[in-house]
């Protein structure tokens, strides 16, 4: 049985003055980027995904991440998600580095011929047709570097019908 200061799976917090727990994973830093878009230029508009991030950031801030990178709105273009995601991070981060990943916005699904189906987060800039050229695949998130240790979560509308904050 672990001792009562550590938590499960054998981390212990540190407890700073103030009483909130830190918890300290074994990482040499931990990332996030946290991805809101509410003003899409040809997709309709959504109300919280913006705030979404916001409640994420404050999240993941009090957890102690060491480097939060908010994009947001008119931001969240095509060029400067894949910038960030695959140059960026890839430059700044090293292999016992974590990266926590959160797109809150449109995404959309395009059936293949051989009957699978394609996933796409749409970016501020994304068409509503040519998904391939102007939106992110799932293949290209997978593909990133900085997911060595790290997690993806989308919050993708109107599929998921739930909001963070409001």
């Amino acid at each position: 049985q672990p001792p009562p200061d550590s938590t499960p799976g054998g981390t212990s917090p540190t407890v700073p003055p103030g009483g909130t727990a830190k918890y300290k994973p074994g990482y040499r830093k931990s990332w996030a980027v946290l991805i809101g878009i509410n003003e899409y230029q040809q997709w309709p508009k959504l109300q919280y995904a913006v705030n979404d991030a916001r409640a994420i950031e404050k999240l993941v801030r009090g957890l102690g991440f060491d480097e939060v990178i908010m994009v947001l709105d008119r931001e969240a273009t095509q060029q400067r998600i894949l910038r960030v995601l695959g140059d960026e991070l890839y430059a700044k981060t090293q292999d016992d580095d974590r990266v926590f990943i959160f797109f809150a916005g449109h995404g959309q699904t395009q059936d293949l011929p051989n009957a699978g189906k394609d996933g796409y987060i749409i970016p501020v800039d994304g068409d509503l047709n040519n998904y391939y050229s102007t939106a992110i695949s799932m293949q290209q998130l997978q593909r990133a570097h900085v997911l060595r240790h790290g997690c993806l979560l989308l919050r993708v509308a109107p599929a998921i019908p739930w909001r963070l904050a409001r």
